[in-house]
């Protein structure tokens, strides 16, 4: 068994989870502390909006803080350092922001309770200081030069290096670049 490397056992669940903002990394069980960015101010305007459709089993990080949608709990250091993944940078380079869990409806509402699977639609903002890059966005500087399919495959990997998302799926449902006005 994993040892709680700076963390604390969860007997509910059964795993180790970090203090704080902390991420409980897979690999070692060790945490991957919160992403500081230089005073208040975000690295950037927020470039892109995305909406990932998500499917994991309830953990510990889910009671932490305001879960999915608090950008300052696990949920926001894994959010962060995935979407620095995606986009080939430094997770102190990208902010995100408007980051909101949207509770399934309808049909799928009762798939979320059925022996701790939870699902939801995960919307958030985000930018990278000196423009978003992936592996088909030769451009640094183009602002709409995000590739669904390598932010899913980036951002995925990444997260699945945690351990509130190993056994999850995430899906990107929409990956939109936001308009922006030339200064003249």
């Amino acid at each position: 068994a994993k040892q709680c490397v700076g963390a604390w056992c969860s007997l509910d669940f059964g795993r180790c989870a970090c203090p704080g903002a902390a991420a409980i990394r897979r690999a070692d069980g060790g945490c991957d502390a919160a992403v500081e960015i230089g005073g208040n101010e975000a690295p950037c305007e927020a470039s892109h909006d995305a909406v990932l459709v998500v499917g994991l089993w309830g953990g510990p990080e889910l009671s932490m803080g305001g879960g999915p949608a608090d950008a300052s709990g696990p949920f926001g250091t894994m959010l962060r350092r995935s979407v620095a993944a995606a986009l080939n940078t430094e997770a102190g380079k990208v902010a995100v922001s408007d980051v909101q869990r949207i509770e399934l409806t309808g049909d799928l509402h009762g798939i979320s309770s059925v022996a701790g699977l939870v699902m939801f639609d995960w919307a958030f903002s985000f930018c990278a200081e000196g423009g978003a890059r992936t592996e088909n966005s030769d451009s640094p500087s183009a602002r709409a030069g995000v590739n669904p399919i390598d932010f899913e495959r980036g951002f995925s990997i990444h997260a699945q290096s945690y351990e509130a998302f190993a056994q999850a799926s995430l899906r990107v449902l929409t990956l939109t670049a936001r308009q922006v006005s030339d200064p003249m």
